[in-house]
């Protein structure tokens, strides 16, 4: 089938995009993105994802785009905010997961015989080697940060790989591409987006009242659920230390802890004795120090940007380094961020556009809550307001996303 693009006849190319789960938040919501940015003229495009629970799958389906399952798609779970040591079992239970998929994702490449494949994920870099002796061009969507471990053996050996066995690798930032070093594939840099519209439709009052939010309170949104790696603990331990009540935070994506049947209590009672069960600590430290009229919780949402909009502040307090979509979020709802100090974000805030907290200080994290809520800050919004429109608007999304195909087919 022949169709026009880029100024010349080219035939519809077939793309077969692997992503590792089925939810239509964080790197679901950017597949999404990237799902629309895609000329459906040039390209037929099929979506492989693992057979679980979730969203995902029935909103690509409403983009009339074909979607398969497979639970052969597995991430590698090496990256910053997994800490699975490498002599563990979690660990050699992983990779024989992934040496056991290898056929099945062949199999499904051969038969969907596709001109490019892609990952939507840097865990899935496995499939890049798979897919090139299929005689296919490849191209990872290159999603999370690298994480630094005792010897640095298996994130060496990711990097080499996407630098082996990808034609195009797209990192969300300079400064995960400057970690990478230089192999056969091109990098480019494709930014997380955010529908600005989305935002421009909305406005406070309505979106506090279309969520059940107090109307005179002062809200801070906080994204990240129960991870770890998003800051949580940090985030109620300043809300400790902070004495103005009006001040509450809206905790988003919060699922109760469901506990069934004896076996199951045992195994969480177990968890809480030994300090392994980080939901129950997060819930603990709120009841004892009377933190329950601060928080506000609430599940995770496909309409996250009527919390952007309803809130007057949004903290992104991570642990460990991870890529940081709320910086955008609050950007274009013209919120003030507070953020981690990490160089990761270098190129995305810094003091002229965020409040930047040390990264696991609950004090200075309460300081900054503090500030925002009692100095001008009009400024530093229309800082990160102005920079990411010009850098994290999906609008910009097509012309990325068709730079890069000009690259892929330009290569042997």
């Amino acid at each position: 089938m022949l169709s026009k693009g880029y100024g010349m006849e080219f035939i519809m190319k077939k793309m077969l995009i692997f992503h590792h789960y089925n939810s239509a938040v964080g790197a679901g919501l950017s597949l999404l993105h990237i799902l629309d940015g895609i000329d459906k003229k040039l390209f037929e495009i099929t979506v492989c994802s693992p057979h679980v629970k979730g969203d995902l799958s029935e909103k690509i389906e409403k983009k009339k785009i074909r979607v398969i399952y497979s639970n052969a798609v597995i991430s590698y779970m090496h990256f910053s905010g997994n800490n699975t040591r490498f002599l563990s079992r979690a660990h050699f239970k992983n990779i024989k997961a992934i040496c056991k998929a290898k056929d099945e994702v062949k199999a499904i490449i051969e038969s969907e015989n596709p001109d490019i494949v892609a990952v939507n994920s840097m865990t899935l870099f496995w499939i890049g080697r798979i897919a090139q002796e299929c005689g296919c061009k490849t191209l990872c969507f290159h999603r999370e940060t690298y994480r630094k471990g005792l010897l640095g053996m298996r994130t060496s050996y990711i990097k080499k790989c996407l630098g082996e066995y990808f034609n195009v690798v797209a990192f969300l930032s300079y400064y995960d591409m400057e970690q990478t070093p230089i192999g056969k594939a091109k990098y480019i840099r494709l930014t997380d987006k955010v529908d600005v519209s989305l935002y421009e439709a909305l406005d406070q009052e309505q979106s506090r009242y279309l969520e059940k939010l107090p109307m005179e309170d002062k809200l801070l949104l906080y994204a990240g659920g129960m991870a770890k790696l998003k800051g949580p603990e940090v985030l109620i331990k300043a809300m400790s230390k902070i004495h103005d009540s009006s001040i509450k935070v809206v905790f988003l994506q919060y699922t109760p802890m469901k506990v069934e049947g004896f076996v199951g209590q045992v195994k969480n009672l177990m968890k809480i004795i030994l300090h392994k069960n980080f939901q129950y600590k997060i819930e603990n430290y709120i009841k004892k120090h009377n933190l329950q009229e601060k928080i506000i919780f609430r599940p995770a949402t496909d309409k996250v940007e009527r919390y952007f909009v309803a809130c007057d502040a949004v903290v992104f307090p991570c642990h460990n380094p991870h890529q940081a979509r709320p910086i955008y979020e609050a950007g274009i709802a013209k919120k003030p961020i507070i953020i981690s100090d990490f160089p990761n974000y270098s190129e995305f805030v810094d003091d002229t556009n965020a409040w930047l907290f040390p990264a696991d200080d609950s004090q200075k994290l309460a300081d900054c809550i503090e500030n925002v809520f009692s100095q001008d800050i009009y400024t530093k919004i229309q800082n990160n307001y102005r920079r990411t429109f010009e850098v994290n608007n999906l609008k910009t999304m097509p012309r990325e996303l068709e730079k890069i195909f000009k690259i892929m087919d330009e290569m042997n």
